[in-house]
């Protein structure tokens, strides 16, 4: 009899047998499977099995059903294989006889902080909206310590530190501050993070990718720096011995606070234009944080 077993998200790795021709999922204590997952739907999936196969449907659920990485359109059926990923709200479910045993590798590889390997592009695409989840959970993370923090470098140093343990491609993370003291000169302040655990790197950041992003006030990211055509800029980075790079503005209703850099130097581990738009959304938040305490504390 096939099961459907739960990988991530509340109720992680448990098992259930689909019993019966029509089963549903969702919140709701009526379904035949129940998820507590606030952000599944009270009635949120409609599993079917016809003929040996398996259909799923969405019903209507507030966050939707994602397939093989893609939603799906809601009162719909839709095949499905054996151990296909499917992400519902914040949990990853897949149907069918055992334990896929690619799918637990995969979380494996996103959960063990140890692991440097790149992992493969095919994957990182098939399971994107369990990325997305791990993203969302990020961000609920840093917005509770921002809540709690009592000055800027709680803010900054607890910051730094979830993103480390977030992304596995990380080597070292900088929050560089940009105040004015009392004589209106700018100050600035640098907080950072590694994985070795050295704050200060041979080396050092790039002062080339700071500046621009101060400069323009908009994010900037290079991916692998044997690929950079501006030879300036890939000069300047291999002499520092930098494979990837990103950075992106602290920044409040054009009020520009810092930037919030990342990189990785054992070899570039290819930074995707979603991670930008992660610390991008991250560089927000720390603005939003960190205002109230910068109107106070001026000539840091």
């Amino acid at each position: 009899m096939a099961k459907l077993f739960i990988f991530s998200g509340y109720g992680h790795n448990q098992s259930f047998e689909l019993v019966g021709s029509s089963v549903n999922i969702g919140r709701s204590e009526d379904n035949d499977i129940q998820i507590s997952d606030m952000s599944v739907s009270r009635t949120h999936l409609n599993i079917m099995e016809k003929d040996g196969s398996f259909f799923v449907k969405d019903l209507n659920s507030q966050n939707g059903t994602y397939v093989n990485g893609t939603r799906i359109n809601p009162d719909e059926y839709y095949e499905i294989k054996e151990n296909c990923p499917i992400v519902i709200g914040m949990t990853l479910i897949c149907i069918g006889k055992m334990c896929p045993d690619h799918i637990r590798s995969f979380l494996g590889s996103l959960n063990s902080h140890s692991g440097r390997e790149e992992l493969d592009p095919g994957a990182t695409t098939f399971f994107r909206p369990f990325t997305d989840i791990k993203n969302r959970e990020l961000i609920t993370n840093i917005n509770n310590v921002f809540h709690v923090a009592s000055d800027v470098d709680e803010v900054a140093g607890r910051l730094l530190d979830h993103i480390l343990n977030h992304f596995l491609r990380v080597d070292r993370v900088v929050i560089i501050l940009c105040t004015e003291n009392s004589s209106g000169k700018m100050v600035e302040t640098v907080i950072s993070r590694s994985r070795s655990g050295k704050e200060k790197q041979e080396g050092g950041f790039s002062r080339m990718i700071v500046d621009r992003v101060i400069s323009s006030r908009t994010p900037l990211i290079v991916p692998n720096v044997t690929n950079e055509k501006e030879l300036e800029l890939s000069g300047t980075l291999k002499l520092l011995k930098i494979g990837s790079v990103m950075c992106a503005p602290i920044i409040k209703d054009n009020r520009l606070m810092g930037v919030l850099y990342i990189d990785s130097h054992e070899k570039p581990y290819g930074f995707r234009d979603d991670d930008l738009a992660l610390i991008t959304e991250l560089g927000s938040l720390t603005a939003k944080s960190i205002e109230p305490f910068l109107a106070n504390d001026t000539g840091r």
